[in-house]
């Protein structure tokens, strides 16, 4: 495989992991609501973690979409 599929690769994978991650977010904030109590601050604790972690995954999208137009290889997913 040449460089163009590996770099493609990797945008899928990451794209699947983004979409994982906000799958997680969802099931761990709804488990957060349906708490009897939960702290406002451990619940904005979630968030921004959950924030964080996408944002990486993003941004390292965001790098390899460039990194492939470079390439020639086209515009993005």
């Amino acid at each position: 495989m040449d460089i163009t599929g590996k770099v493609k690769t990797r945008i899928e994978r990451l794209l699947k992991k983004r979409q994982e991650i906000e799958a997680e977010r969802e099931q761990v904030l709804g488990v957060c609501n349906a708490a009897r109590y939960i702290s406002p601050d451990l619940k904005e604790t979630i968030r921004d973690f959950y924030s964080h972690k996408l944002a990486l995954v993003k941004l390292e999208t965001s790098d390899l979409m460039e990194h492939l137009t470079e390439l020639g290889g086209g515009s993005g997913g």
